[in-house]
């Protein structure tokens, strides 16, 4: 862990402790906890025979703006123009499918501006938690390095968590790089990898990577 990372936390802390990003409080996360159970078991009430398979999910078409269009207007004309439904095709039944086509981008819309908001609360959660833990971390640090009664045997407990750590300004060799990809390949370790590669038209370009595992 860099020093300069160490000695920065307290402010970070600070900041983040200010009370202008206010964290849910538990017993409110609970209750989301329950709702969003509840909801869960009742899809998959009537779920349950769906099972769809890799090759099904490939097969089946799903719909974009422009293929909703055409439905509403496929529904619109044969309202006024029914005797072009096919006799196998339920008319009653179509208008109800796109009710239900409806009702399900609804929640997935609702879903996706909860994980949204979810992520957002989680990351500041984290970090407030880190941020707390690592100004634990240096202040046992310095009090083993004043030989205070203790400390070194918590500070031994933690430094494995720092081990492999390298500076953030430091890039990562080609040798690091392969292992970690491997790790993550083979679910050994956790994190990301992000390469970019800037101007790939002079000299092949300088490429950028950021190794976060």
């Amino acid at each position: 862990m860099a020093n300069k990372e160490l000695n920065s936390v307290e402010e970070a802390l600070k900041a983040a402790s200010s009370g202008k990003k206010s964290i849910i409080p538990n017993d409110v996360l609970n209750e989301i906890h329950s709702l969003l159970n509840s909801a869960y078991e009742l899809m998959l009430e009537y779920s349950k025979h769906l099972a769809l398979t890799s090759s099904e999910r490939i097969r089946l078409r799903g719909v974009n703006v422009r293929r909703r269009g055409f439905i509403e207007t496929v529904l619109s004309i044969a309202d006024v123009n029914p005797e072009f439904m096919p006799h196998y095709v339920n008319s009653s039944n179509f208008q109800e499918t796109m009710h239900q086509l409806e009702k399900l981008q609804l929640i997935a819309g609702v879903l996706q501006q909860l994980l949204r908001l979810n992520g957002d609360n989680e990351l500041l959660s984290s970090n407030r938690a880190y941020s707390n833990s690592l100004v634990y971390y240096n202040n046992v640090k310095e009090a083993a390095r004043t030989h205070v009664p203790g400390a070194e045997a918590i500070l031994k407990m933690l430094q494995p968590f720092f081990a492999n750590m390298r500076p953030t300004t430091n890039k990562p060799t080609e040798k690091e790089l392969l292992r970690d990809v491997k790790g993550l390949l083979h679910g050994t370790r956790e994190g990301t990898i992000v390469v970019e590669n800037e101007n790939p038209k002079v000299i092949k370009g300088e490429r950028i990577v950021v190794d976060n595992t």
